[in-house]
């Protein structure tokens, strides 16, 4: 008697794939089918600090251990990596196709081509180089030094140091993000605020106070309306009017979150967090926050990218001992 065919759906992403298998071959792939849909393994377990999505390129820039792992979004496989970046932090894109790497344990900023991954040249910034950010306004690179509070400023056509930013003593230089009308922002985790710099002139013109936050980590603007969002170690996501410091909301989101997005398509806010689950707001234009629902991931996951336009969230974390990266569709 012929064996019976068994029909198996296996979801990747937002599609469903359907096979047909005799009962024997379903047993020999089964173990197969119970892996994560759309998971591509990036090497043992590592920390994480930054991921950066490229549109030009539809590359996805991994910050962690000492490289940048650039992986290709359209088939999910790594394209390449940039090596030589003890501390690996964060990465910025600049015009012209050039992207601005930190490495933290060696006060340095590789820059690379985004097409050939080529690197183009290596500039000293200062004690543990975190977060970079490009800003359109001053056309500067902007690299937050967490250990001597500092930001070393850098002009992307010579590829060269031009300035050092002082701030107020203490560690803890976690999230930037710039406006594009001549500010950057910065969460100052010594003592709970928000620097505000006039890119211009390079001098901090507003400290914006952060009400019950500890070590607030990640960091993220609001294009349409002046509000900033924060992330804080202990389990808050912080709304602050950007302009007069006002707290607008104080949510409770998981713990762990080192990053948050805003999606200004579709008027969200997602905070990875290491349970397991990525907190998802709604920020209507109205003004009022919410509800909160969550997107599952794997417990670990703390760091995330948005590609906005193609709908899809891009999430690091651990999976199988070591560290991997996921997707998740995006609702409309």
């Amino acid at each position: 008697m012929a064996a019976k065919p068994v029909r198996l759906a296996r979801r990747q992403g937002t599609k469903v794939f359907c096979f047909f298998f005799s009962k024997k071959t379903f047993f020999l792939l089964f173990a197969y089918l119970l892996l994560p849909a759309a998971t591509l393994p990036l090497g043992p377990p590592d920390k994480t600090k930054y991921a950066t999505f490229d549109p030009a390129t539809h590359h996805l820039l991994i910050a962690h251990g000492a490289e940048i792992t650039v992986v290709d979004t359209a088939s999910m496989t790594i394209a390449g990596h940039i090596g030589g970046l003890p501390g690996a932090h964060g990465v910025a894109l600049a015009p012209g196709g050039k992207a601005y790497a930190a490495g933290g344990k060696t006060a340095s900023v590789a820059v690379f081509d985004t097409a050939t991954l080529k690197t183009l040249a290596t500039i000293k910034a200062g004690e543990d180089a975190s977060a970079v950010v490009y800003d359109p306004a001053s056309r500067h690179v902007f690299v937050m030094n967490d250990d001597d509070a500092t930001i070393t400023v850098i002009d992307p056509v010579h590829n060269a140091a031009i300035a050092t930013i002082t701030l107020p003593p203490g560690e803890g230089l976690e999230g930037a993000a710039a406006d594009g009308k001549g500010h950057l922002f910065v969460n100052h985790s010594a003592a709970a605020d928000v620097l505000r710099i006039d890119t211009r002139s390079g001098r901090v013109d507003a400290a914006l106070r952060l009400r019950d936050c500890t070590k607030p980590q990640g960091l993220a603007l609001d294009p349409v309306l002046p509000r900033v969002f924060i992330t804080c170690e202990n389990n808050r996501l912080l709304v602050i009017d950007r302009q007069n410091g006002s707290q607008i909301a104080a949510l409770p989101i998981g713990p762990g979150s080192r990053s948050v997005l805003f999606d200004a398509r579709r008027r969200r806010i997602y905070a990875p967090c290491a349970d397991g689950a990525v907190a998802r707001i709604d920020a209507p234009v109205s003004g009022t926050y919410g509800p909160h629902a969550t997107i599952t991931t794997a417990p670990g996951t703390r760091t995330a990218a948005l590609d906005a336009q193609g709908g899809r969230l891009y999430l690091v974390g651990a999976a199988d001992g070591g560290l991997a990266l996921s997707s998740v569709s995006l609702e409309p």
